[in-house]
C-alpha cells in the first residue's frame, strides 16, 4: 500500500510563456493607433504573431494615419531646425558620470579625526595616569591588558569614522551625480519644448482598459491544491494502514482454533533456544528498499526474517510473522517460569531437609 507520489511542480518558463502569451493583447486607439505584438525573425524585423521557443518576443507601436502624415511632413524639417537652434541657444552638458568622491572622503575623515584628536590623546594620558596610580609597571600583565583594550578602543572609534567619512564621500557622489543628471534633462527639456511643436509621436496607450491573466497565479494554485490533496490521501492512507496492521495482528492472533489447522505445541524449551540463537541487530533500510510506510533513512532493531526462518522453518525467511515472533517469546517465557518452577521445588525440599536435620539435632540434644 504506496504512497501517492507528489505532482511535478509547474515549469517555471512554460508557466512565464503562457503568461505573457495570453497578456500580449493587440491594441488600437480609435484613431487606428496602437500596438502590436510580436517576435524578431532572423533578419531582425518585427512578425506579427506568437513568438516561437527559440525566438525573442517584440511589441510594435502603430501610428495613426494622421500621425504618419504629420511625421513624413514636419520630421525632415525639424531635424533641421534642432541643428540650428541647438548651435544658436543651447551648450547641452555631456551625460551625468559618477565623479570620484576619495579626497572629499579623506578631508572628512582628516576634519573629523583633528576634532576628535584632543579627546583621544587626553584618554591616553588618563589611562596612563590611572595605570600608575594603581601602581601597575609597564610590562605587567595588568598593564598589557589594559593599554590593549584602550587600543582597541581607538582603533574601533578610527574604523567608525573611516566608515561615516565613506558614506559621507558617497552620499556626496549620489548628490553630484543627481545634479549632473538634472542639469542635462532641463537642457533637454528646453531644447524639447523649442521644437515641440514639430512632431507628435505616437502614443502607446490601448484603447481599453484589457485586464491581465494572473496565469502564474492560476498554475501555483492549482499546483498547491494537488500538493495538498495528495497529502491528505497520504495521510489517510497511513492512518488506515496504521489501523489495518493492528487489526490484521488482533485479527491473527485472536483467530478461533476453528479457523486453524493445528499441528501442536510449541516447545518452550525449544522456543527459548531459538530466542536465545536469534541475533538481534540495529539496522537501516537501503536506499529504495525500505516499505512505504517506513520513514527513510531511520534506524531499527530486530532480527532477521532469512535467520527466524532457518532455526523454526516457520513463516517465510523473506518476512518475520508477528505471530511467529510472538509464539516464540511465549515458549520462551513458559521455559523460563517452568525452570523457576523447578528450581523453587528444589529449594522448597532442601529447606524442608533442613528443617528435618535441625528437629533432630534438636532432640539428640535434650
Amino acid at each position: 500500500m504506496g504512497k501517492s507520489k507528489a505532482p511535478a511542480p509547474p515549469d517555471p518558463v512554460r508557466t512565464a510563456e503562457a503568461e505573457a502569451r495570453l497578456n500580449r493583447i493587440d491594441t488600437y486607439r480609435p484613431d487606428g493607433g496602437g500596438q502590436r505584438f510580436g517576435y524578431t525573425n532572423d533578419a531582425g524585423r518585427f512578425v506579427q504573431g506568437v513568438a516561437g521557443k527559440d525566438q525573442q518576443a517584440a511589441v510594435q507601436q502603430v501610428e495613426s494615419p494622421t500621425e504618419a502624415f504629420i511625421r513624413n511632413i514636419v520630421e525632415p524639417a525639424a531635424r533641421r531646425n534642432a541643428t540650428q537652434i541647438t548651435r544658436d541657444n543651447f551648450s547641452l552638458p555631456g551625460p551625468a558620470r559618477a565623479r570620484d568622491t576619495s579626497e572629499l572622503g579623506d578631508q572628512i575623515f582628516e576634519s573629523a579625526f583633528s576634532r576628535l584628536a584632543p579627546a583621544m590623546a587626553e584618554g591616553d594620558d588618563r589611562i596612563m595616569t590611572n595605570l600608575q596610580s594603581r601602581g601597575l609597571p609597564i610590562g605587567s600583565e595588568a598593564y598589557n591588558e589594559a593599554m590593549n583594550r584602550h587600543q582597541r578602543e581607538r582603533d574601533d572609534t578610527l574604523s567608525r569614522l573611516a566608515l561615516d567619512a565613506d558614506i559621507a564621500s558617497r552620499n556626496e557622489q549620489s548628490r553630484v551625480f543627481n545634479l549632473d543628471t538634472q542639469e542635462r534633462a532641463t537642457a533637454l527639456n528646453e531644447m524639447a519644448s523649442l521644437l515641440g511643436g514639430a512632431y507628435v509621436p505616437a502614443v502607446a496607450a490601448p484603447s481599453s482598459n484589457v485586464p491581465g491573466i494572473n496565469y502564474s497565479g492560476i498554475v501555483n494554485q492549482s499546483y498547491a491544491n494537488q500538493v495538498n490533496a495528495t497529502n491528505q490521501a497520504n495521510a489517510q492512507r497511513g492512518g488506515a494502514f496504521g489501523s489495518l496492521i493492528g487489526l490484521g495482528g488482533a485479527a491473527l492472533l485472536a483467530c478461533s482454533e476453528e479457523r486453524k489447522d493445528v499441528e501442536g505445541h510449541v516447545d518452550p524449551h525449544k522456543a527459548l533456544s531459538v530466542l536465545m540463537k536469534l541475533e538481534n541487530f540495529v539496522w537501516r533500510y537501503r536506499e529504495g528498499m525500505q516499505p512505504d510506510d517506513a520513514i527513510e533513512g531511520a534506524r531499527h532493531a530486530g532480527p532477521m526474517a532469512q535467520r527466524l526462518h532457518e532455526l523454526t522453518s516457520l513463516g517465510s525467511p523473506d518476512v518475520i510473522a508477528p505471530t511467529d515472533l510472538f509464539a516464540m517469546i511465549i515458549g520462551a517465557i513458559q521455559a523460563i517460569m517452568q525452570g523457576l518452577q523447578t528450581i523453587s521445588g528444589e529449594f522448597d525440599k532442601r529447606v524442608s531437609a533442613l528443617e528435618s536435620l535441625q528437629l533432630q539435632s534438636d532432640g539428640m540434644m535434650c
